[in-house]
């Protein structure tokens, strides 16, 4: 067993460019480093570039919003080359009143890791991942307070067949704002 001190560094920048009545639009980066000094071939740098769009409407009293979001992620371990990664992500939320708030959601993402060349064809993780799912939030005291039921399938389908698996998720959670704290 060993074990190393280490650094973890994260920057992360949004920019909305676009906001015209119902439209709204960004860009993103984050970066993401850890640094194990007595452990350098477990070093992990990430870089993440994001695109979001989102459309906002009524239908009747009740609000609601569409959004789209791509995603490209770029991870290096001992900086080398490990995975690239694509997400497009679509949501759809419903505010049926002041304490209903449903979100469907739709999530696919690209997986391509870099050391296939050096496995056998059972152990190549490259895959495509699809998750869809429904969240409900209780909303109290104008959001000071919430409850969150939901369920989500995931379904991997991977070259390496026993990296393929079929998830579900149950959410459960809650928020509750003491008194004395503004947020």
């Amino acid at each position: 067993e060993q074990s190393s001190l280490g650094e973890l560094f994260s920057a992360r920048f949004e920019y909305t460019f676009l906001r015209t009545g119902p439209w709204e639009a960004s860009v993103g980066y984050q970066f993401f480093q850890l640094i194990y000094n007595d452990l350098p071939s477990f070093n992990i740098q990430s870089h993440l570039g994001t695109v979001a769009g989102s459309y906002t409407d009524k239908v009747g009293d009740m609000p609601w919003q569409a959004a789209v979001s791509y995603a490209y992620d770029y991870t290096t371990l001992d900086d080398d080359e490990f995975l690239q990664r694509h997400t497009v992500g679509l949501v759809g939320v419903l505010v049926e009143g002041p304490v209903n708030l449903t979100a469907l959601q739709f999530r696919y993402q690209h997986k391509d890791f870099s050391n296939k060349g050096t496995l056998l064809a059972s152990d190549v993780r490259d895959a495509n991942n699809w998750m869809g799912g429904v969240l409900h939030v209780f909303r109290f005291a104008g959001d000071r307070h919430l409850v969150r039921v939901g369920y989500q399938l995931d379904a991997e389908y991977a070259v390496g067949l026993p990296f393929n698996y079929l998830g579900h998720r149950a959410i459960v959670g809650g928020q509750y704002t003491l008194p004395w704290w503004g947020t």
